[in-house]
């Protein structure tokens, strides 16, 4: 599965993957009820080295990750020249969690 795949996934579709490869239930992407729960996926991502970067104005929410590999940072969405526009910080929580993880297990390159 590439990169683009889990931006356009449906949105329970990504709730379960984040249950089965990180074990950690979300009952949905709104923000005001789910931020907390998401936040346990930034805490994962960091023990595995990564960086998670969140910007929030009036027209843009934005999560992107990045760490070192090989002595050069790489990130999920701005070595590519990308920045999503996610409805909720949950759902770029969610969707950048899967993507960080796909990277470290060599399922995205």
């Amino acid at each position: 599965m590439d990169m683009k795949e889990f931006l356009v996934m449906e949105d329970q579709q990504v709730l379960d993957l984040v249950q089965k490869r990180f074990g950690i239930k979300i009952n949905g992407l709104e923000d005001t009820k789910n931020l907390s729960t998401a936040w346990k996926i930034v805490e994962k991502l960091k023990k595995a080295g990564w960086t998670i970067d969140i910007r929030v104005n009036a027209e843009l929410k934005t999560v992107d990750g990045y760490r070192f590999e090989m002595g050069s940072p790489r990130t999920i969405f701005a070595q590519h020249g990308y920045r999503p526009n996610f409805g909720s910080i949950t759902e770029g929580i969610c969707r950048t969690g899967l993507i960080a993880l796909g990277i470290m297990e060599g399922e995205i390159v």
